[in-house]
C-alpha cells in the first residue's frame, strides 16, 4: 500500500492485486499435502498458476482481467471477482504475495520488476533484542487470521511450524532474486 501511495503521488496510477486471491479451492485429489497428510497451504502450488500466467499475459497485451476473490473463511473461491483491471497508459499492477519471487511465479512474468520487503526486523531496546522479528510475524499472522480468515489464534499457532517450514522451502530461497 505504501508503494502504491508513493507512486500515486508521482502520478503513476497503480493497482494492487493480492496473490492470495489466486488460491484454488482445495481439492482432495490434487492439492499439495504436508508430510502428515494435511493440506499444505504454504505451497505455491495452492495458487492457480495457470490463471495467474494468463492474467499476466492479458495485462501485458492491454486486455482486461477479472481478478478472482478467495474466501478464506469458506476455503473456496468466490463466484464474483474481486475487481476488474485493464491497464491504461503509464499504469502498473503490483502483484503482492509471499510467493511472488518463487520461480513458479516469476517464470510466468519474466519482465516484471521484483521487490522484496522483509518483516523480519527484531525490536531492539538499545542493543538488546526485546521482541524477535519471528514473533512479530506470528502476532501479525494471528491477528490477520482472526480478523480476515475466521481462524482462531490457537489454530494459527498450531500451524506455525508448517508456516516456518513453508518459508524455508518456498520463500527464503528466492528473496535474493529481487531487483
Amino acid at each position: 500500500q505504501k508503494i502504491e501511495e508513493v507512486l500515486g503521488r508521482r502520478g503513476i496510477h497503480t493497482y494492487t492485486v493480492s496473490m492470495d486471491n489466486y488460491f484454488k479451492t482445495p481439492d482432495p485429489a490434487t492439492s499439495p499435502r504436508t508430510a502428515d497428510g494435511a493440506y499444505d497451504f504454504e505451497s505455491p502450488k495452492c495458487l492457480d498458476l495457470d490463471l495467474m500466467s494468463r492474467h499476466f499475459s492479458e495485462l501485458e497485451h492491454g486486455e482486461s482481467i477479472d481478478v478472482p476473490k478467495y474466501n478464506f473463511s469458506d476455503q473456496m473461491r468466490a463466484a464474483e471477482p474481486s475487481k476488474s483491471i485493464r491497464l491504461g497508459k503509464d499504469e502498473i499492477v503490483i502483484f503482492e504475495g509471499i510467493h511472488a519471487l518463487n520461480d513458479c511465479i516469476t517464470e510466468q512474468a519474466p519482465r516484471a520488476f521484483e521487490l522484496y520487503v522483509s518483516a523480519r526486523s527484531d525490536v531492539l531496546f538499545g542493543s538488546k533484542v526485546v521482541f524477535k522479528g519471528t514473533w512479530t510475524r506470528l502476532v501479525r499472522r494471528t491477528v490477520r487470521d482472526h480478523l480476515f480468515r475466521a481462524y482462531d489464534p490457537a489454530g494459527t499457532i498450531a500451524m506455525w511450524a508448517n508456516v516456518r517450514r513453508g518459508e524455508k522451502l518456498n520463500i527464503s530461497p528466492f528473496k535474493n532474486k529481487a531487483d
